[in-house]
């Protein structure tokens, strides 16, 4: 019996170094990503807001933005700007579009390389101050030079109109 407890120590302590391995045994980097972790075929879907109606989400409910300093095809937010606002990013050059969602998806090529997710032409985004999946934290929020909104259904973005959050903070690029 006592030769069973000791065969099976080693087995505990291979299966230990086998899970750590798994998990990656190289400690992480402290540097904060500016992207979020590119996904092959990322999926943006659509989301029923209380406020704001059908929105767009990423595959993980997390609500989807637009920058007005931005245009059709092209991303100019860099930097401290990509750390707030995370780019959706993409391994694959066919993003997903889940059910509901109409208009077009597409991948550019930013600036550093990487490949953005963008909807309608315009260059998709999420907020780090949006917590869990359905936030919408970044509606109307004017920052890194343009106003942040949220996209819906249809590829519009979302307006100052009665239905929809007008913008009521304007936090300097360092207030972030």
């Amino acid at each position: 019996m006592l030769t069973k407890g000791i065969v099976g120590v080693p087995a505990v302590l291979i299966a230990i170094g086998l899970v750590a391995a798994a998990c990656g045994g190289s400690a992480a980097s402290s540097t904060p990503s500016t992207t979020a972790s590119p996904v092959a075929g990322a999926t943006v879907m659509m989301a029923a807001n209380s406020t704001l109606g059908k929105i767009l989400v990423n595959g993980r409910g997390m609500t989807l933005y637009v920058f007005g300093a931005d245009t059709p095809g092209t991303s100019n937010c860099t930097g401290g700007c990509l750390q707030n606002w995370p780019a959706l990013t993409a391994t694959s050059d066919k993003p997903v579009a889940g059910a509901g969602v109409t208009g077009t998806l597409g991948v550019i090529a930013r600036s550093d390389g990487i490949k953005q997710v963008t909807f309608n032409g315009m260059p998709l985004y999420t907020f780090v101050r949006d917590s869990k999946a359905g936030d919408t934290n970044g509606q109307g929020v004017t920052a890194f030079g343009g106003l942040w909104t949220v996209v819906k259904v249809g590829g519009a973005p979302t307006s100052g109109g009665t239905t929809t959050p007008t913008p009521t903070r304007t936090p300097s690029p360092s207030g972030y």
